[in-house]
């Protein structure tokens, strides 16, 4: 049996599919002598092949983690496994293709996961997800990719290590056969990265609960719930997230309007964290049980800067599906469901200012817990400015020590918002191109700004069709806009069967998610999500660099962005994410290397 094979970084991603729509063909369809001639018309992945490189040289430091891939293609059916234990297949004359990682330093310890592909929006399919999984089939010439992390622990002794990856293959119970091996070294400098808990790298990527229950199919916020999402917390908090999410009303973004979709693909409405019920004597009484149980868990993990509350203001919405206001005597379309303990059924609250009984009492439950300095009232987009003063005027009124977030499109209202709103994040395009205006609000209004980027630009993003640096990119590109940190609103937004396709009637395939449900409810990571990861960790490096006097902005500039005039980055002639930044994983590692050496001579 013959086995082609390769090593490559953690920034390639493998994909497969030929569709001649309106999109460039994806994989090369013609002899490989044209190739140099064609280049342009249909590149093979990234301009790179998989099965020709067999080692590799990665860098870190004390406390970090670093990535690679391996690619294996075998021309008969075969299934590949990660697990030194007996596995077999229940199909007839699959071969065994078993990978084995070893590093000459024990303390390093390594992970292994096999890739699994998604369907993108152009029909291909790419991978992303990590399975935890340790075998997986595949038919005769399929590829199979997996992704191997590293992890080097703080008292790591710096220096430079040999590992490999060795392939061995056997068919049912016979001796396995070595087939081959790729070798990495790992250079370690003398550097420790500092925890992500001291880092003020801003990291706010939006949890959608009520949607990993529907996904589940259990009670919300039951102990089976809580269970699931303790799993998903952990990996927010491993990437240095720094908010809890929490729901004060139902449906404040109305579903992403998914009602609106031509299928059942989409259910994603969010729900009331809070419990409201109204005694037979007209008494209304509220539970915050879950909220105070959902922000220990957070708080548990260490996430916990801030606690971001939604649905008090700027609530989506769509009138002609039942989403408008309700209560006409309050400014905003709040939603508040509760039990009629007299007659048992369940209705939505409609006067203004039992919606404001019910604010107040929420205002004064974070005072009582000692969480109101950490309690933000965030406006998603907040288009109708003059709506959202009201909103914010009336929300003073009733609960005087609630401060204010904003996602924001322009910097236009900062303004008139300075006195009651402490945090913006603001799109990329309008970053750059109010670059100006925005330091000097963050200067001398003393706020905090983040960036973001969602449904738009289409570059820089990070799409299933966006290359992996993008996502890396966060942290460098945060460090040299002199901005606080990185806002994303999804996390857990998933289609129906998010393993099986995530492409979704409105958005992009993967805008709506970094990572997947696994079989027993817990997370599954992706290639996305490992580059953010990259890029917090880049970021935390440039902060140590900053602190011990090291200058590096220039280094970025030069290596990685094009254009160093910080108000033309971003432009409407950006086609591409290279037009944007050096699309290059060395380019990035360059850099890395650049500061860890400065590092390690102080």
């Amino acid at each position: 049996m013959n086995l082609n094979y390769g090593i490559i970084d953690e920034a390639y991603k493998f994909y497969t599919g030929v569709f001649y729509d309106s999109s460039a063909t994806e994989v090369r369809t013609y002899p490989k002598e044209l190739w140099d001639k064609y280049n342009n018309i249909v590149p093979v992945p990234y301009g790179r092949e998989l099965f020709k490189e067999k080692s590799i040289h990665l860098v870190a430091c004390r406390n970090d983690c670093v990535s690679f891939q391996v690619g294996i293609n075998c021309e008969k059916n075969y299934f590949v496994t990660t697990d030194d234990r007996m596995v077999l297949s229940i199909r007839k004359g699959y071969t065994a293709v078993r990978a084995e990682a070893e590093c000459e330093s024990h303390d390093i310890a390594i992970k292994a996961n096999i890739e699994e592909m998604v369907i993108d929006d152009n029909r291909s399919s790419k991978c992303d997800i990590l399975l935890k999984a340790t075998k997986k089939e595949y038919e005769a010439y399929d590829t199979a990719m997996l992704f191997y992390t590293l992890h080097i622990p703080k008292n790591c002794k710096n220096g430079t290590y040999k590992g490999k990856v060795k392939l061995y293959s056997s068919l049912k119970f016979g001796d396995e056969e070595i087939k081959g091996e790729v070798n990495f070294t790992l250079r370690v400098y003398d550097v420790v990265l500092k925890d992500k808990k001291n880092s003020k790298f801003y990291l706010n990527l939006w949890q959608h609960n009520s949607v990993l229950a529907n996904h589940l199919e259990v009670a919300r916020y039951s102990d089976e719930h809580f269970n699931a999402m303790e799993s998903y917390i952990r990996s927010l908090a491993d990437l240095g997230q720094r908010c809890a999410t929490i729901i004060a009303s139902d449906a404040p973004w109305a579903g992403q309007y998914s009602h609106r979709s031509r299928n059942d693909l989409t259910d994603v409405y969010e729900y009331n964290m809070a419990k409201i019920s109204r005694t037979p004597d007209g008494e209304y009484v509220y539970d915050f049980s879950v909220i105070k149980r959902y922000i220990d868990l957070c708080f548990k993990y260490g996430i916990d800067r801030y606690i971001e509350v939604y649905g008090l203001c700027s609530i989506w919405q769509d009138d002609e599906y039942g989403f408008g206001k309700i209560a006409e005597n309050h400014p905003d379309a709040i939603k508040l469901r509760y039990k009629d303990l007299s007659d048992g059924c369940i209705k939505t609250i409609k006067d203004g200012k039992e919606i404001d009984a019910y604010i107040k009492s929420l205002h004064d439950f974070f005072i009582s817990n000692g969480y109101i300095d950490k309690v933000l009232i965030v406006a998603d987009e907040p288009l109708d400015r003059n709506l959202y003063e009201r909103c914010v005027e009336r929300l003073k009124t009733v609960a005087p020590k609630f401060i204010f977030s904003a996602a924001i499109n322009t910097t236009s209202h900062v303004e008139e918002c300075k006195d009651y709103v402490n945090n913006f994040s603001v799109i990329l395009p309008s970053v750059c191109e109010e670059y100006q205006n925005i330091q000097k609000y963050r200067n001398e209004y003393n706020k905090i700004f983040s960036w973001y980027v969602c449904c738009f630009p289409k570059y820089p993003n990070m799409y299933i069709s966006s290359n992996l640096l993008e996502s890396r990119l966060i942290g460098y590109l945060t460090y040299c806009l002199n901005l606080d940190g990185f806002l994303r609103w999804d996390y857990t937004v998933w289609t129906k069967n998010p393993r099986k396709d995530i492409r979704w009637h409105t958005f992009h395939a993967g805008d709506a998610n970094f990572v997947y449900p696994n079989s027993d409810g817990s997370v599954l990571l992706s290639l996305r999500y490992m580059q953010i990861l990259r890029g917090v960790n880049d970021y935390i490096l440039t902060e140590m660099a900053e602190e011990k006097g090291i200058e590096i902005r220039q280094e970025i500039f030069s290596k990685l962005l094009k254009n160093n005039d910080i108000t033309q980055m971003f432009s409407s002639n950006i086609k591409d994410a290279g037009d944007f930044f050096n699309l290059n994983y060395k380019a990035f590692e360059d850099v890395k290397v650049y500061i860890l050496e400065k590092l390690e001579k102080l």
